[in-house]
């Protein structure tokens, strides 16, 4: 019975040992704080024009984005973790340490995969934009941190177990 268990249990523990290796850069930009300006920018626009082609009136300052809300303005912070840069490279590092399919299948399903997270990411800060804007800062925490931030690790895991079933036909 142990036998039959064995290759099973060397495959997981060979996706844990190159999950961790693949994982090194996000440990490594996360311990010394590595950002790019021009990610998180682009960022920000894209939020600034979203929030913009909903009726609202922004303005761009860097990553910073002013919102009119009737007479109220509200100052928006995209920080560089909102950028969703964590979930793209998770994305990334568990599609490659996977043993689905060949680099080809693996690069043609992150074409897909990566601009759906990036298209999710950019749904989430925009609804939370909206919550707060709306809502105020309460609101604000209850979707961020109770909704979106578990909803996009699920998003992330669940795509790539789509990749893993898919493979398993």
């Amino acid at each position: 019975m142990l036998e039959k268990k064995i290759p099973a249990l060397r495959r997981a523990l060979w996706f844990v040992l190159k999950l961790n290796v693949l994982a090194l850069p996000l440990y490594l930009a996360v311990y010394f704080d590595l950002q790019s300006q021009e990610f998180q920018q682009l960022w920000a626009a894209g939020l600034s024009q979203s929030l913009g082609s909903l009726g609202y009136d922004t303005s761009l300052d860097g990553h910073n984005i002013g919102v009119k809300s009737g007479q109220s303005l509200y100052q928006i912070d995209l920080s560089w973790d909102s950028t969703g840069w964590k979930s793209l490279y998770a994305m990334f590092a568990l599609v490659f340490a996977s043993g689905v399919g060949g680099v080809r299948q693996k690069l043609a399903f992150l074409a897909f995969a990566l601009p759906a997270i990036a298209f999710l990411n950019l749904l989430r800060i925009v609804t939370t934009s909206l919550v707060y804007v709306n809502y105020g800062m309460e609101g604000f925490d209850l979707v961020h941190g109770l909704l979106w931030s578990a909803m996009m690790v699920v998003l992330v895991v669940g795509m790539w177990y789509y990749l893993y079933l898919k493979d398993k036909r």
